[in-house]
């Protein structure tokens, strides 16, 4: 299930447009997606804190690329 969220996490950041950057694309998709499972495991700062790291590089990466 981990691995399943943090894919979606990369899958959805590069083709998801907000019309904000896409850096911000990232930390929002980052936080709503980890929210469930850090709501279930009750381990709210690292899996919300990697989230959206991991969503904010990406959308910079993004950002570099596209």
């Amino acid at each position: 299930a981990a691995f399943i969220e943090r894919f979606m996490i990369g899958f959805l950041i590069p083709n998801m447009e907000l019309g904000i950057h896409p850096a911000l694309t990232g930390l929002f998709l980052g936080a709503s997606l980890s929210l469930p499972s850090a709501i279930i495991t009750r381990a709210y700062a690292p899996i919300i804190g990697t989230g959206i790291v991991g969503g904010v590089i990406i959308g910079f990466i993004v950002k570099a690329i596209l």
